[in-house]
């Protein structure tokens, strides 16, 4: 409401006898002419003419009224006799819209606007475009919104997510097919990189042959090694059918939509027994980035339909299985295909 007081006076100038008045209040866009945005009517009493009425006391003043009219004059009429000139509201009564805020340039064109309700804060280009919203009600990528380019990777901060999994217990590995050394799942809140790391010892014993084994990082339960994706680590030839000691290091990353995935460490020997292999202080973490900055490479065994791939010949002395003709591809390109 606004507090509004005034003096009734007679055509002599002098005020009007103490007595209760029915007044009606207008508010309008014009000091002599334009439409009417509000009225209402109440008895007002004078004393020696003064008296005092809150506008909106009868009949509510919307917030609406003051953000959408910059300019709005106030009158009064008393048996149908309307008093002029019209009186220009001005700052205070617009104080009551601090709940919701509009801003404009010096051309008038708007430049912000809050919302109380949904605690929200809009920003508009000279095109009146809005290119920026922050939002205390909406959750994940709603929150807030840039335009394309608006934030560049120096000025992105908390941005990534994490998580890690940690298994200290020795693993016996088998050939054939690879077995989980350690597991973890993460849920990513929209598209783009997941970046795996994992690390562990391999233990071989048994034999004075040859004896290696192979860990890798996958998404896939059991299977064969992945080239280029794992370590293998071993001897040809060992003096003693003693436990030899080979650090091992993975990494792997994956691009992936919203949603929540499991990854393995595992590992898989090269020999049977009498040959042992075994894994031990296995510790896997992932690592979730919402973008790329340049190219991100991956090899896989074919490319339908991914752009700028180049084939690569592999001559691989571990596994000659491998060999052949795979195809490096930029997974941006999978994510700009997304995006589209």
């Amino acid at each position: 409401m606004i507090s509004y007081q005034g003096t009734l006076t007679n055509a002599a100038d002098n005020a009007v006898k103490d007595s209760t008045y029915i007044v009606t209040f207008s508010l309008l866009t014009d000091s002599t002419a334009g439409s009417s945005l509000w009225t209402e009517s109440a008895p007002i009493t004078t004393k020696d003419g003064l008296f005092v009425h809150l506008l909106g006391s009868v009949i509510p003043l919307k917030d609406s009224l003051f953000q959408n009219f910059p300019i709005i004059f106030l009158e009064l009429s008393i048996n149908s006799q309307s008093s002029m000139p019209r009186h220009r509201l001005t700052a205070t009564p617009f104080a009551i819209t601090a709940s919701n805020l509009t801003m404009s340039d010096k051309n008038n064109k708007l430049a912000a606007i809050t919302d109380a309700n949904k605690h929200s804060l809009s920003i508009f280009d000279t095109s009146q475009t809005e290119v920026i919203m922050l939002s205390g009600t909406d959750s994940s990528n709603q929150s807030v919104i840039f335009p394309d380019s608006a934030i560049d990777n120096f000025e992105i901060l908390d941005e990534p997510g994490l998580t890690a999994a940690i298994n200290i217990n020795q693993v016996a590995l088998f050939t054939g097919e690879m077995t989980d050394l350690v597991t973890l799942e993460i849920t990513t809140p929209a598209d783009g990189y997941i970046l795996l790391h994992g690390k562990c010892y391999l233990l071989l014993s048994g034999t004075t042959g040859p004896n290696n084994a192979f860990v890798q990082i996958d998404d896939d339960e059991g299977g064969p090694s992945e080239f280029p994706y794992y370590t293998v680590a071993g001897l040809g030839g060992y003096v003693n059918t003693g436990t030899s000691y080979f650090p091992i290091y993975v990494t792997r990353i994956f691009f992936a939509s919203a949603g929540t995935y499991t990854f393995r460490m595992e590992g898989r020997a090269s020999f049977p027994p009498p040959a042992e292999a075994k894994s031990w202080d296995h510790f896997f973490t992932a690592v979730y980035y919402p973008t790329a900055y340049d190219a991100v490479k991956s090899l896989v065994t074919s490319a339908p339909g991914a752009a700028n791939s180049s084939r690569v010949t592999v001559l691989n002395r571990n596994d000659s299985t491998e060999n052949g003709t795979y195809y490096e591809i930029d997974l941006r390109n999978l994510e700009k295909k997304n995006k589209k």
